[in-house]
């Protein structure tokens, strides 16, 4: 007991620098960590970390949207704090990563990394984002993405977002084919009805378990 608390302590600290970001208070974010044989890999607020299993000592570090931005010294300056905000949105976006042929697998809001788990490059990366809808409302409020379901099978990655399904390459990141979800399958915003007939989405989940995040487990 006494070496696990000594364990968990060390972690505190070896982390707590990183990811003192000076996220907004409030902010919903989460921590998902992963074991290899490669070594000990969490990520948090779109940082990735690799550690030693063992000693805990940092080995890597990558922050997949760079470096997190301050907050405005004026805050009355609203381009200032609305360019602010969505930056911190993306890191704050709930995100689901397992591993995949000796590759990290990250999937952050609109986003989707493969990441070598060596050097913690980026291998593929490619936009999720809709397409544009000319027709399409503009919400009241931004629009954040659950965290999605998915399914590998082989090389293929399934998402299931708020409101489509996509098949992924995980090699290159290609989209393979996309498809509106019924409106059946669109999470449901307990405000006012079904959320996403009228722009909206469901609420984030917790926290997601190590390696089946937010979905079914990896089949390879």
């Amino acid at each position: 007991m006494k070496y696990f608390m000594l364990v968990a302590v060390t972690l505190l600290l070896t982390t707590g620098a990183l990811f003192a970001q000076g996220l907004p208070a409030g902010g919903a974010t989460t921590t998902i960590m992963l074991k290899t044989d490669k070594g000990l890999f969490a990520l948090r607020s779109g940082v990735l970390i690799k550690s030693d299993a063992v000693t805990l000592k940092q080995l890597a570090e990558f922050q997949i949207f760079g470096t997190a931005p301050t907050m405005p010294a004026d805050r009355t300056d609203q381009t200032a704090m609305q360019d602010y905000r969505t930056q911190m949105q993306k890191r704050l976006a709930p995100a689901l990563m397992f591993v995949a042929k000796d590759s990290l697998i990250v999937v952050i809001g609109d986003g989707f990394w493969r990441i070598n788990e060596d050097t913690l490059t980026v291998a593929a990366n490619t936009s999720l984002a809709p397409l544009a809808d000319p027709n399409a409302v503009a919400p009241a409020r931004p629009i954040v993405e659950p965290v999605p379901g998915y399914l590998l099978d082989g090389s293929t990655l399934y998402l299931m977002r708020s409101k489509e399904e996509l098949a992924i390459n995980i090699t290159d990141g290609t989209i393979l084919a996309r498809a509106a979800l019924p409106v059946e399958l669109q999470p449901v915003n307990l405000g006012g009805g079904r959320g996403n007939r009228g722009g909206g989405t469901g609420t984030p989940g917790g926290a997601p378990p190590a390696g089946a995040p937010g979905g079914a487990a990896p089949t390879n």
